[in-house]
């Protein structure tokens, strides 16, 4: 048996009628909360990202730092993305394009780490042992296609049309 996944090819709608019309009302109400939980997500990500930043002028203002070697930290001066949920939902191949298109189209050109960051707050993982690799390389497939586009260094943007 194969480690790949693979997803269900769906055939035909399993209900029909009233029963029809109540999911998808209680799946619209569901996305519209999804997107409610996203920008106060959003909100609070910029108030702790503004909070970080004045702590870290606090801490270089007390004990100046000196870097000499290892990695640096992002221009935003966060070194690490927030950790992926227990449960989240592991993306590779044409899921993880997708995905990442989708957030793309909702959100307007991203970096890399930025892009990283919503999937891990938007509940997924990048299902790879070098997840930044993968995530590269899954955009550059897809710049490749003409789907997105590189604006420049580590930032991607959909392609318009």
């Amino acid at each position: 048996m194969s480690d790949r996944r693979v997803d269900p090819i769906r055939i035909r709608p399993r209900a029909f009628g009233a029963v029809r019309r109540a999911l998808e009302d209680e799946r619209a109400k569901l996305l519209d909360e999804i997107a409610a939980l996203d920008e106060q997500v959003q909100a609070l990500r910029r108030a702790r990202h503004e909070a970080v930043h004045r702590c870290r002028e606090i801490a270089a203002t007390l004990a100046p730092t000196y870097h000499w070697g290892g990695r640096r930290p992002g221009p935003d001066g966060l070194e690490q993305l927030p950790p992926a949920a227990p449960n989240a939902e592991p993306l590779h191949g044409a899921r993880l394009r997708s995905t990442c298109r989708e957030l793309l189209r909702e959100r307007g050109p991203l970096e890399l780490r930025q892009l990283h960051e919503l999937l891990h707050l938007r509940g997924y993982l990048v299902h790879s042992d070098a997840p930044v690799r993968a995530l590269a390389d899954a955009l550059a497939y897809e710049v490749a296609r003409g789907r997105v586009r590189r604006v420049c260094r580590g930032t991607y943007a959909l392609t318009p049309g």
